[in-house]
């Protein structure tokens, strides 16, 4: 599976915490991966270590949360993959403050957090209340 949008950017010429993003489309292709190691590996070692890496966040980071976006959007997951998808976005919300480019990329996510404000599992919900409580702030 691809992710359509991925196209659109030149990680090469993005960075990561680590360097160059030329990665990311890997990364975040193996999001959709039955592949439990593979799925692993892209939330913990890109997205939590590379795109948002202790709340530090990179030239990557709003095209990735844009990606993350259409994931949760588009694709059927299971409670755990969409709790940490938002996780992670919830995590970028901290310079988003202050970085009008990934803040707006994170305030676009509104309609997708609605979606899952009313999950069964309580971690789901809390963490797309949270978010929806960010866009509600810093929504203008």
């Amino acid at each position: 599976m691809t992710i359509p949008l991925i196209d659109e950017y030149n990680w090469q010429e993005l960075e990561q915490a680590y360097g160059s993003a030329e990665n990311a489309p890997k990364f975040l292709n193996d999001l959709l991966s039955g592949d439990e190691d593979l799925l692993d590996e892209a939330i913990n070692d890109f997205l939590f270590s590379q795109a948002c890496h202790q709340y530090t966040t990179y030239s990557c980071t709003p095209p990735v949360v844009k990606c993350v976006v259409f994931i949760l959007n588009n694709y059927e997951l299971d409670s755990y993959i969409i709790n940490q998808l938002l996780q992670f976005i919830h995590a970028c919300t901290y310079n988003a403050v202050s970085i009008p480019e990934l803040r707006k990329e994170i305030l676009l996510g509104l309609n997708c957090y609605k979606v899952f404000e009313k999950h069964p599992d309580e971690k789901v919900e809390l963490t797309a209340d949270s978010l929806i409580k960010f866009c509600s702030t810093y929504g203008g």
